[in-house]
């Protein structure tokens, strides 16, 4: 998702993707992002298309690969926050395809995605809270282990928590750090890193 929507602009045509489906699904990758973020939108309004039309075509011709997506918390695919019922209609829609949600509020405010994880543990798929990782004074290794905290408050440790470094400001030696200290608080969590 993040190579198309940075290169392409999203408009991969899912027919280009099915050519390249067989070697895709045969890779061995633990999950592809293939939905989520500004793709939703450019599927119905640039190319006139059904995102769950997409999933369901996609997905038959990867049977062995696990979808994954991201996901704004309340403000779902989109740039607004939307009522809770739109959010749990919307997630259990994606539900039938999508088994990995990276799931992150980009003010960490962990309220913000709890709608989500609630319809993500019920249609059984992987949950990926995310912290979003900035470099301001307020974001020290004991503001991120206190968010993580309160996810784990929520969601509990069966989980895969993200370190979403968005912004690019990580560099290795801080990101190294913070996933140090937040082994040190929970150790047996499994940490996944997405970056810009």
């Amino acid at each position: 998702r993040d190579l198309s929507q940075s290169d392409f602009k999203n408009r991969i045509m899912p027919h280009t993707q099915l050519l390249v489906a067989p070697q895709r699904n045969d890779a061995g990758f633990f999950s592809l992002e293939i939905t989520g973020g500004a793709s939703v939108h450019v599927d119905m309004l640039r190319k006139q298309m059904s995102p769950l039309e997409k999933l369901e075509v996609l997905s038959a011709n990867m049977p062995d690969t696990l979808f994954q997506t991201l996901c704004r918390g309340v403000n779902l695919f989109g740039y607004r926050p939307y009522p809770d019922n739109v959010i749990r209609l919307t997630v259990r829609s994606f539900a039938r395809w999508v088994h990995v949600w990276r799931v992150f509020d980009f003010l960490n405010h962990i309220p913000n995605m709890v709608s989500v994880f609630e319809e993500v543990r019920e249609a059984g798929a992987i949950l990926e809270p995310s912290i979003c990782f900035s470099t301001g004074p307020e974001h020290t290794d004991a503001y991120y282990v206190r968010k993580v905290g309160e996810i784990l408050e929520v969601t509990g440790e069966d989980i895969l928590l993200c370190i979403k470094n968005h912004g690019g400001l990580g560099t290795p030696r801080r990101i190294g750090a913070l996933v140090g200290a937040i082994r040190e608080r929970y150790p047996e969590l499994v940490i996944h890193y997405h970056g810009h």
